[in-house]
């Protein structure tokens, strides 16, 4: 008999929140008709119309210190897909601890929320846990941090199913 269980987010306390919504109410370019965008409650996701709301909208949040947008960089490191208007044109990603409020899951300004997740994965606190038992054993070395695209592999290595060539993680435990 084999075991498997796991988390696919920790939770950080909340120790501050930006009003992502009246900021942009300061703009001369208008949602929307010059962008549209989506209130995530630790990140800002935009679609633009026109590169002078690309503009404004960046001008008005990159120098807040609650987050910053996803560079290009982070999509190799996060593995995000490109050229992909399904997610965003840009996305502004909030610094551990903070969150968007309102956003469009939480709207009740009386009942705060005091945990969140969805934070960068380096952070520590947005880890989470797995534990596997039965006839397996860890692989890869002393336990530690490991990618969640580890997770479906690993899974198909405990059911003996054969691994799809597009899987980019790696198995976690190895059936005796």
């Amino acid at each position: 008999m084999r075991v498997v269980a796991y988390g696919d987010h920790g939770m950080v306390p909340v120790t501050g929140a930006v009003d992502v919504a009246a900021a942009l109410q300061t703009l001369s370019c208008r949602c929307p008709a010059d962008y549209v965008y989506f209130l995530d409650s630790t990140a800002a996701r935009f679609w633009f119309f026109s590169e002078r709301a690309r503009a404004e909208v960046t001008a008005r949040l990159a120098p807040l210190p609650q987050g910053k947008f996803v560079t290009e960089a982070d999509f190799a490191t996060y593995r995000l897909p490109r050229q992909d208007r399904r997610h965003w044109d840009a996305c502004w990603m909030l610094e551990e601890g903070q969150v968007v409020s309102p956003d469009f899951f939480h709207t009740d300004a009386a009942h705060p929320v005091k945990g969140m997740h969805g934070y960068r994965p380096e952070v520590p606190g947005n880890q989470a846990a797995w534990v596997v038992g039965g006839d397996v054993q860890v692989s890869g070395g002393a336990p530690g941090a490991r990618q969640m695209v580890d997770v479906a592999t690993t899974i198909l290595n405990l059911l003996e199913l054969s691994i799809p060539p597009s899987f980019q993680g790696a198995g976690l435990v190895e059936v005796r």
